[in-house]
């Protein structure tokens, strides 16, 4: 019986070269590439409508993002998880009494909680619109308070008289410093309904100042004394810790850095502490407590020095009058100069 053997090729066997195509693909390729890929040859004409396609495309996606910015940007102001919206109401005129028309503002909505402070300030949350507002009553006969309120403030209403045309002396000077300080954006609306001016509020787009968007900014609601300590000497003053209350706007508070109090200059902080929201959106219920926690304590090592200058020491430039000695070397380096 014969055995099978198969057969191996030796070394010299020829080697036949592959057929080149050239730049073309061959014909054999093309077919299977269709047959796979279902290859679409596409004309100049589809590829510039596709192009424009993308360009529109991407004008609904800048678009997108920049409403959703817009968005974002709301929900930051008087929302269930951040500071209430801070309106400053300004009388343009003796006649309009800023109160009243607060009282008004207060009443105009029934499903509203209001609540308010000994400082002058109400807070108002509206379920409803979903958002929550801090009023700033400040005097218009006092410069600096109405400075100190614009500093602080998301939005501005102004009140002014139909009846006149010109304003007051001190009203236009008032103005004059508010608008050199610094105004929220401002858009002119001739509001009568208080309802339709809490929406307007409320919908707006708030342009924060420069100062507000790179310093934090605290409305105080309520201060007290913690702790005081007299048993000092005659010639030092008296000190105490005070605290304060309320909502911190705009960046972040460092616990290191200093705190400046209009008026008073700067201070050390010792610890910052959270509690629940006094003015929330939502009421609370009947069994609710006001719960208090430290957020961040002062690191001694960290913290930021009182002293923003240099001490000067006055007797460092002093003159004093000259020694016989200082008197003689100086006569005999003069004669050793002229001979």
């Amino acid at each position: 019986m014969e055995e099978n053997f198969s057969h191996r090729c030796g070394p010299w066997k020829q080697q036949n070269k592959k057929h080149n195509s050239g730049r073309h693909r061959s014909k054999s390729s093309t077919e299977q590439k269709m047959d796979k890929n279902r290859l679409v040859y596409i004309s100049l004409e589809d590829r510039l409508a596709m192009n424009r396609l993308a360009r529109k495309n991407r004008e609904w996606q800048l678009r997108a993002q920049k409403v959703e910015k817009v968005k974002r940007n709301k929900n930051q102001y008087g929302s269930a998880r951040s500071p209430p919206i801070a309106v400053v109401i300004l009388s343009l005129a003796p006649k309009i009494d800023s109160n009243s028309v607060i009282g008004d503002i207060l009443a105009c909505r029934p499903d509203a909680t209001v609540t308010s402070c000994d400082r002058n300030i109400y807070f108002l949350s509206s379920p409803s619109l979903k958002r929550r507002f801090c009023f700033l009553i400040p005097d218009h006969w006092n410069m600096i308070e109405v400075l100190d309120a614009f500093k602080v403030a998301d939005v501005a209403v102004l009140l002014w008289d139909c009846d006149t045309v010109t304003l007051h002396d001190h009203f236009s000077s008032l103005l004059s410093a508010v608008s050199a300080q610094g105004m929220p954006g401002l858009r002119p609306k001739f509001c009568r309904n208080y309802d339709l001016l809490l929406k307007l509020i409320a919908n707006c787009a708030k342009q924060p100042l420069s100062l507000q968007q790179h310093h934090s900014r605290i409305i105080v609601e309520s201060c007290s004394i913690v702790e005081q300590n007299d048993d000092l000497n005659l010639f030092q003053l008296s000190v105490c810790t005070l605290k304060i209350n309320g909502y911190v706007r705009g960046p972040p508070l460092d616990v290191n850095r200093l705190l400046h109090i209009p008026g008073w200059g700067d201070f050390q902080m010792d610890k910052i502490d959270v509690i629940t929201d006094p003015h929330p959106l939502h009421k609370y219920g009947k069994s609710h407590v006001i719960e208090t926690c430290t957020f961040a304590v002062a690191d001694p090592a960290k913290q930021e020095n009182l002293e923003s200058q240099a001490a000067v020491d006055e007797m460092n430039v002093d003159q004093t009058w000259p020694t016989e000695e200082e008197i003689a070397q100086s006569q005999s380096s003069v004669k050793i100069q002229n001979s």
